[in-house]
């Protein structure tokens, strides 16, 4: 899917640990030509993947449709949470617990205003795969339609968190876009989705986006290991 490739195309170009691979493929079945697709790796805990072990860890689907066994609404911010892994079948009361324990606790660090102010928030989540995940989104675009403006981020849909046994909560990797990509928008609309309101509050974490930025820009305009992305898509074309 052409979605898949587009997430591929930015996330490897960020300081996300991994975002999937994709290629083009022509489909032939049964001898009969069925058109251009994507081959786009899935998202899950691999070593080759998102590289972190599966004991103990979570992957975390923030997706309105709500259609995973286990699942909740963070009681902070509303967001509609699905476990994505473990598994169905490897999921017990007590895993489920935490992580819910622990996406409201976060939440909650972030809604204190005492916390905030001691950046309590950074015991949480990893604030670089956070910003990462920011630039990565904002640059892709948005859609505005009758009723406001619509987006795999704000909605949100297919916006994936992953968080190894100990660690903190990572942001990542990308997936979909099929709302929105690349559609001109002048200001900038993800800074107030999901935790982004609360997070541009803090002096540190701009500070920290700033200086994240220019290696971002470089990996976008091309360096030794990227060409520049408007060169790498006229390829593809």
């Amino acid at each position: 899917r052409l979605t898949g490739l587009r997430s591929a195309l930015r996330g490897r170009r960020s300081a996300m640990e991994w975002s999937p691979h994709a290629r083009f493929v022509e489909l032939v079945l049964n001898g009969e030509h069925k058109g251009l697709y994507t081959l786009v790796e899935q998202v899950k805990i691999d070593k080759n993947r998102i590289p972190i072990k599966e004991k103990g860890a979570f992957l975390l689907s923030y997706d309105t449709t709500m259609d995973e066994t286990y699942r909740f609404r963070s009681t902070g911010y509303n967001m509609p949470v699905m476990v994505k892994f473990p598994d169905d079948d490897e999921m017990d009361d007590t895993q489920f617990a935490y992580i819910k324990d622990y996406i409201n606790g976060m939440e909650a660090s972030l809604k204190s205003d005492s916390k905030f102010k001691q950046r309590d928030y950074r015991n949480w989540l990893d604030t670089d795969s956070f910003i990462a995940a920011w630039m990565t989104k904002e640059l892709a675009g948005r859609k505005s339609n009758g009723t406001g403006t619509t987006t795999d981020f704000v909605t949100p849909r297919s916006v994936y968190y992953y968080k190894a046994e100990g660690g903190l909560l990572k942001a990542g990797p990308c997936w979909d876009f099929d709302v929105h990509f690349l559609l001109h928008q002048p200001q900038m609309f993800c800074m107030k989705c999901q935790y982004y309101g609360r997070l541009f509050e803090d002096s540190e974490f701009k500070k920290r986006t700033v200086e994240m930025w220019p290696q971002f820009k470089e990996n976008l305009l091309g360096n030794s290991r990227f060409t520049n992305i408007v060169e790498y898509v006229d390829s593809l074309y």
